[in-house]
């Protein structure tokens, strides 16, 4: 087939909707279903019937991967070191010894879709170009890239810190989560393969392709049945689905006040706009974010996004700003106890005053402004107020 008819392309986003909302389901999966699928998709790819666990959230894996990563080898520096070894604390035996037991499982990649995906998709090849990327982006990729970032840092906050905050294995820190992530980067995520669902199924069921029935109904509940799978030679461990997903109009992870993404277990993410916030902003509306977080907030992007959302305005008012010189409605302003990150310069802001509404507005601009006018002028495009005030 050359051309799709007008009645088959118009059934292109039907078929990607159907699948972009499997993807995004946050029903609890049907374990038994679960379990028959991936047996199903290893007999498929010639291998053996597999063990099959469950866990509510992605999170459960890393931390306890992270927390076996941290004791393990903490320990071993520490004997080269002649250094006393530490204890694992109570609390944590039990994620120890479950890291301790993930961490020898021996992954098979991704496999378990992609052998099955490549079978399907021979009779179509003559279509995969463009027609399949009509299909791509069946699910936000800023969900996918949030949660691989996620799994890089976990345990960073402190809470699986377990060598008794000796500087010298700090150094580990840096290689520790990224270890752990090369260990376990290899999830397959039923919701990326999506896209190629929506793909095969409108080229079987609207164009007529042939097709192994077998396998299609395997792909299928792959993805129908499963949240994050981990495929390994004699296990498979499979994750809960989200309960809750939150996006902003531009696909990007997004809640005020909330989490943006929340498994059964209670582990989430604070989303802003597709940016992952930690907890203390995130459990506050942006409304009721208070500029002193500036001041102490090192992370540029979580400081640029405070600033932003905050606003000049309520910043100079709560910061105390300094009034350096003033012109009609505009005064030249400076707080001293913000300091950019850049060039260790305080903040200088132009705050304007509406006339006839009386809203104010603050506005950055370069800490090598002598006066108001001067900044009106830096502001217009080099205009100066008096002749900008002529042209308006």
């Amino acid at each position: 087939m050359k051309k799709l008819t007008p009645e088959q392309e118009a059934l292109i986003p039907v078929y990607r909707d159907k699948w972009r909302q499997i993807a995004l389901s946050t029903e609890r999966i049907d374990r038994a279903k679960a379990e028959s699928a991936i047996k199903a998709a290893y007999i498929a790819n010639g291998k053996p019937e597999p063990e099959v666990e469950f866990f509510s959230s992605p999170c459960v894996v890393w931390k306890s991967l992270s927390c076996y990563w941290q004791n393990y080898y903490g320990n071993r520096l520490r004997s080269i070191a002649e250094l006393p070894l530490t204890k694992i604390p109570e609390n944590q035996l039990e994620s120890y010894e479950l890291g301790k037991r993930l961490f020898k499982l021996r992954p098979r990649m991704d496999e378990l879709f992609f052998d099955l995906v490549q079978s399907l998709k021979k009779p179509l090849e003559s279509l995969q170009k463009p027609r399949e990327s009509h299909f791509e982006n069946s699910v936000p990729r800023s969900l996918i890239e949030q949660l691989d970032r996620q799994s890089r840092s976990i345990g960073e906050d402190g809470s699986y810190t377990c060598w008794g905050g000796v500087s010298f294995f700090d150094v580990m820190n840096g290689c520790k989560n990224f270890i752990v992530y090369q260990k376990f980067c290899m999830w397959t995520r039923p919701q990326v393969w999506a896209g190629d669902a929506a793909f095969l199924d409108f080229g079987f069921s609207v164009l007529n392709y042939p097709y192994d029935r077998e396998k299609w109904e395997i792909f299928q509940q792959l993805i129908v049945s499963c949240g994050w799978i981990y495929s390994c030679e004699k296990t498979c461990i499979v994750c809960d689905r989200p309960l809750k997903l939150s996006f902003d109009s531009q696909d990007r992870l997004h809640a005020e006040g909330k989490p943006a993404i929340q498994f059964p277990d209670g582990w989430g993410l604070y989303s802003y706009h597709g940016v992952t916030l930690p907890e203390k902003y995130g459990v506050v509306h942006p409304q009721e974010w208070q500029s002193q977080w500036i001041l102490q907030e090192t992370n540029s992007e979580f400081r640029r996004l405070l600033i932003q959302e905050i606003g000049y305005a309520r910043i100079c008012e709560e910061l105390q700003a300094t009034e350096l010189d003033s012109w009609a409605e505009y005064t030249l302003l400076k707080i001293d106890k913000m300091i950019d990150n850049g060039d260790r310069q305080p903040f200088y802001l132009l705050k304007m005053t509406c006339p006839s509404t009386k809203f104010i507005h603050a506005l950055r601009v370069p800490p090598d402004m002598r006066s108001a006018r001067e900044a009106i002028r830096w502001a217009n495009w080099g205009i100066d107020p008096q002749e900008f005030s002529v042209q308006t």
